[in-house]
Protein backbone atom coordinates (compact mmCIF):
# COMPACT_ATOMS: atom_id res chain seq x y z
CA UNK A 1 0.00 0.00 0.00
CA UNK A 2 1.17 3.55 -0.66
CA UNK A 3 0.10 6.63 1.28
CA UNK A 4 0.66 10.18 -0.01
CA UNK A 5 0.34 13.43 1.90
CA UNK A 6 -0.65 16.90 0.65
CA UNK A 7 3.02 17.74 -0.04
CA UNK A 8 3.35 14.80 -2.44
CA UNK A 9 5.50 12.68 -0.12
CA UNK A 10 4.74 8.98 -0.41
CA UNK A 11 5.25 6.30 2.22
CA UNK A 12 4.80 2.60 1.56
CA UNK A 13 3.51 -0.20 3.75
CA UNK A 14 4.15 -3.88 3.08
CA UNK A 15 1.96 -6.43 4.87
CA UNK A 16 3.00 -10.09 5.23
CA UNK A 17 2.72 -13.18 7.45
CA UNK A 18 -1.07 -13.42 7.24
CA UNK A 19 -2.75 -15.71 9.78
CA UNK A 20 -6.16 -16.16 11.35
CA UNK A 21 -6.98 -14.41 14.64
CA UNK A 22 -9.77 -16.19 16.48
CA UNK A 23 -12.82 -16.24 14.21
CA UNK A 24 -11.26 -13.55 11.99
CA UNK A 25 -9.26 -14.50 8.93
CA UNK A 26 -6.14 -13.11 7.27
CA UNK A 27 -4.53 -10.67 9.71
CA UNK A 28 -1.03 -9.38 8.89
CA UNK A 29 1.44 -10.12 11.69
CA UNK A 30 4.37 -8.36 9.99
CA UNK A 31 4.36 -4.84 8.59
CA UNK A 32 7.17 -2.80 7.07
CA UNK A 33 6.76 0.98 6.76
CA UNK A 34 9.11 3.01 4.52
CA UNK A 35 9.21 6.81 4.71
CA UNK A 36 11.30 9.08 2.47
CA UNK A 37 13.63 11.45 4.27
CA UNK A 38 15.26 14.70 3.06
CA UNK A 39 18.53 12.94 2.13
CA UNK A 40 16.72 10.97 -0.58
CA UNK A 41 16.98 7.72 1.36
CA UNK A 42 14.27 5.92 3.34
CA UNK A 43 13.62 5.42 7.03
CA UNK A 44 12.13 2.01 7.79
CA UNK A 45 10.00 0.71 10.64
CA UNK A 46 9.44 -3.05 10.89
CA UNK A 47 6.66 -4.30 13.15
CA UNK A 48 6.38 -7.96 14.14
CA UNK A 49 3.07 -8.40 15.95
CA UNK A 50 2.20 -11.17 18.40
CA UNK A 51 -0.56 -11.96 20.85
CA UNK A 52 -3.17 -10.18 18.72
CA UNK A 53 -6.73 -9.81 20.01
CA UNK A 54 -9.58 -8.36 17.95
CA UNK A 55 -12.86 -6.83 19.20
CA UNK A 56 -11.70 -6.64 22.83
CA UNK A 57 -11.79 -3.11 24.33
CA UNK A 58 -8.38 -1.85 25.50
CA UNK A 59 -7.28 1.36 27.19
CA UNK A 60 -4.26 3.07 25.68
CA UNK A 61 -2.66 5.97 27.51
CA UNK A 62 -0.94 8.32 25.07
CA UNK A 63 0.36 11.84 25.47
CA UNK A 64 2.67 14.06 23.47
CA UNK A 65 5.33 15.84 25.53
CA UNK A 66 4.91 19.64 25.61
CA UNK A 67 8.40 20.25 24.18
CA UNK A 68 7.46 18.63 20.84
CA UNK A 69 6.59 21.00 18.00
CA UNK A 70 3.57 20.34 15.78
CA UNK A 71 4.44 19.92 12.07
CA UNK A 72 1.78 20.77 9.50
Amino acid sequence: MEISDVKGRTASVQYSDYRAVGKHDQFSYQRVYRFPNPSGEYSTITMDLSDVEIDIPKEIIFSIPSHYERIN
